[in-house]
């Protein structure tokens, strides 16, 4: 969006299409390549690392990647909506998504207790929650650590988290436009 902020504030001051319309045909154009490059990416691992040979694991899999994707499209749509100058706005979110990288894995067990709560922010998170699911199903405790597995997100509230960033960002990045001078 920050390149573009001349070209929509001169077109939408000129009343030629709605920020609704241009907002929309924006995502309408990126998806294909956003779902594209993830699909050849995950086809090739997935076959390389010999995941869980299931069809249907793979199908899960896809599904949890390309939402992964979309709903990191969503955040970096909300911060350069948001910030509206390319550098700056690439910097937050490298540093947020470094957060939520951190955050958001296998590894973090024994974060501070006031530290807790940053890894229900991160859709890296609910992705790989997901992730596990799919691949180990019912034998996530006999697989995993105890603290891995108990007390965390199931796949109903992953799904669920994840469907409210997808559409939270976008509507932030939609409201952030709104601001965008005609």
């Amino acid at each position: 969006f920050p390149q573009e902020r001349p070209v929509l504030a001169r077109e939408r001051a000129s009343g030629m299409y709605a920020l609704s319309s241009y907002f929309m045909s924006r995502m309408a154009g990126d998806l294909p390549m956003e779902l594209a490059l993830p699909t050849a990416f995950t086809v090739v691992v997935y076959l390389m690392a010999a995941l869980n040979p299931s069809p249907a694991a793979f199908a899960l899999t896809l599904a949890v990647i390309l939402g992964y994707v979309l709903v990191a499209e969503g955040l970096g749509l909300a911060v350069g909506a948001v910030m509206m100058d390319a550098k700056r706005a690439s910097t937050l979110v490298t540093v947020v998504m470094l957060a939520y990288l951190l955050t958001g894995g296998f590894y973090v067990h024994n974060m501070p207790g006031f530290m807790v709560w940053a890894k229900y922010t991160s859709f890296t998170y609910y992705c790989y929650r997901l992730l596990i699911a799919v691949q180990y199903g019912g034998h996530l405790k006999r697989l995993l650590p105890p603290e891995a597995v108990d007390g965390e997100a199931g796949p109903g509230a992953c799904v669920a988290a994840l469907v409210v960033m997808f559409f939270g960002y976008r509507l932030l990045a939609y409201l952030a436009l709104c601001r965008v001078r005609k």
